[in-house]
């Protein structure tokens, strides 16, 4: 069932989050993958990131404090466009959450690099709405 592309395709439209095979360039779906060169289904490969429909985002906090609880690196799965997710790190930093230092943007991945003071708790709060999945901040 899975060696249809559009059969897939189908499948990556249902659900949300998507793992992707960096080696194949490919959505991972039952742990398993279509090899673009022979049409095959086979077994992912690592290393995996989200991919379509989903935005890789990488967030890197150069700010240390080892009295407090601040985050150094979050990754996850976040929302549905580049577009929005840029809008959300830029709330971030007209709100004073973080300061930005870098951001490099492609159409499924952004890495954030800033700093802030934030605790671990905070953080997730505001940028991943408290553990339940990414939110536009508007």
């Amino acid at each position: 069932m899975l060696d249809s592309p559009s059969c897939l395709a189908i499948i990556i439209m249902a659900i949300g989050d998507v793992e992707w095979d960096v080696n194949t360039n490919r959505p991972i779906v039952d742990g398993k993958t279509i090899n673009p060169d022979t049409g095959t289904v086979q077994p992912a490969s690592t290393p995996t990131t989200y991919g379509p429909p989903t935005i890789d985002i990488v967030w890197q906090n150069l700010h240390t404090d080892p009295e407090s609880d601040v985050w150094v690196l979050n990754r996850g799965p976040a929302g549905p466009s580049i577009d929005k997710l840029f809008i959300r790190v830029a709330k971030l930093v007209q709100d004073g959450w973080i300061t930005l230092h870098s951001v490099t943007v492609t159409q499924y991945t952004c890495v954030v690099v800033c700093e802030s003071k934030a605790t671990r708790d905070e953080f997730h709060r505001v940028a991943w709405n408290g553990g339940a999945g990414p939110v536009v901040l508007e």
